[in-house]
């Protein structure tokens, strides 16, 4: 069982590597998205992409290794949290866990808090992009369009005559 809480440590600190190789990427990408760097924000995809099919191997692995801890401690896979390990894992293994624990949370909320960022920028872009719709339909009306001769287009079109007075 030590073994496998050793294992669980060393599989935590690979997924909190993860978590900090994907804030790098995201930051990548919100910058790329701040400078309409479309090639950028595509790489940036994909290398998330990446990592979270390695975080999905990673999660199915620790699956495992909590059910497997879970049948040896003899409660339900759900109860087995890290704090619960940390209790019943002899020295030095709970630091181990509890430092696990805290480097995990901070890395999620780091995560959330880039997402929200990322998030609010695209949804700002969104909103600009839909009021310069809404304002160059305002300058659109329903009116003709003018041949320079003085005929009309017969097509369905519309558009303004334009003077210039000077």
């Amino acid at each position: 069982m030590v073994r496998r809480m050793r294992e669980m440590t060393g599989l935590l600190r690979a997924v909190a590597g993860l978590y900090e190789d994907l804030l790098v990427v995201m930051g990548r990408e919100r910058q790329a998205l701040i400078r309409f760097q479309t090639a950028e924000v595509a790489v940036a995809a994909s290398e998330k992409e990446k990592l979270l099919r390695r975080m999905e191997a990673l999660e199915k692995q620790r699956v495992t290794l909590v059910d497997t801890l879970a049948r040896d401690l003899r409660v339900p896979a759900a109860a087995l949290t890290l704090e619960f390990l940390a209790q019943h894992a002899p020295d030095p293994i709970p630091g181990e866990l509890r430092r696990c624990r805290e480097v995990l949370g901070r890395l999620v909320g780091r995560l959330r808090e880039e997402n929200r960022r990322s998030n609010a920028l695209c949804c700002n872009a969104v909103e600009l992009l839909q009021g310069a719709y809404r304002l160059l339909q305002g300058f659109m009306v329903n009116v003709p369009v003018y041949h320079c001769g003085g005929g009309f287009h017969a097509a369905r079109l519309s558009g303004k005559m334009v003077r210039d007075e000077a």
